[in-house]
């Protein structure tokens, strides 16, 4: 459980923005992939 929880907090802090400060969805998905 703690793992999954973690893991949450590392897709929050990788969460890849651009310019505008929005989330960019095409890198997005990329990392969700792996």
């Amino acid at each position: 459980m703690s793992e999954f929880a973690f893991s949450g907090l590392n897709l929050a802090a990788i969460t890849p923005f651009d310019a505008q400060g929005k989330i960019d969805y095409p890198r997005f998905e990329t990392l969700l992939e792996c």
